[in-house]
């Protein structure tokens, strides 16, 4: 019975991880059940045992995708110190800004998409935001001018509608200088400290 709970759960994150890859690919809109069951080399019943509908899927990729943004900032916390944002931004503007959609990051990809998705997705993918701003706020000190919380939304901000923006235009080199617009931004953001996650809370 054990066996079999872990294998369904092992099953249930390969669908998940899947879904999420394949809605950044193709959006909400452009793909259906037999492909998502297909991307994850399952039946279209094997998704109906883990999934109720297409949003019920769209809306746990949506959450795996966030929890890996929240993964990668909590992991450059702990091995860049005070660089972190530069590094994660050079990271972010970098690969994540040039690699296929299928790996690249839900924020700039599947923001819009969850808006249009509903009540459902908008609150999940808003409850999954919030860590990440706490796990970005936790790495930023604050000023005399602003909280680090006011940091953390303006970071993320600057990144994601930067990676959007770069990754949408179709000349190479207008996307280049997008990119390395915003990483020289954020560089400037005040109050940067050093890695204040422990390892208890860091993911991967």
């Amino acid at each position: 019975m054990k066996r079999s709970s872990e294998k369904s759960t092992i099953s249930r994150k390969k669908m998940v991880q899947a879904a999420g890859a394949a809605f950044r690919e193709h959006g909400m809109g452009g793909i259906g059940v037999d492909g998502l069951a297909k991307a994850a080399d399952f039946t279209s019943g094997a998704f109906y045992f883990h999934f109720k509908s297409k949003l019920d899927a769209f809306v746990a990729g949506l959450e795996d995708s966030l929890d890996d943004l929240n993964a990668a900032i909590q992991q450059f916390q702990e091995k860049e110190g005070s660089s972190w944002v530069a590094a994660f931004a050079a990271f972010y503007l970098g690969f994540k800004r040039t690699c296929d959609l299928r790996n690249a990051c839900a924020l700039p990809v599947l923001s819009s998409e969850a808006e249009r998705a509903g009540l459902a997705a908008r609150q999940a993918y808003e409850a999954k935001l919030e860590i990440v701003f706490n796990s970005l706020a936790k790495g930023l000190a604050g000023t005399a001018q602003s909280t680090s919380r006011e940091q953390a939304l303006a970071l993320m901000a600057l990144l994601a509608g930067g990676a959007m923006i770069s990754r949408t235009v179709a000349d190479p080199q207008f996307s280049e200088e997008i990119g390395a617009a915003v990483q020289k931004f954020a560089q400037q953001v005040p109050g940067l400290e050093g890695p204040t996650t422990t390892s208890e809370g860091s993911s991967q």
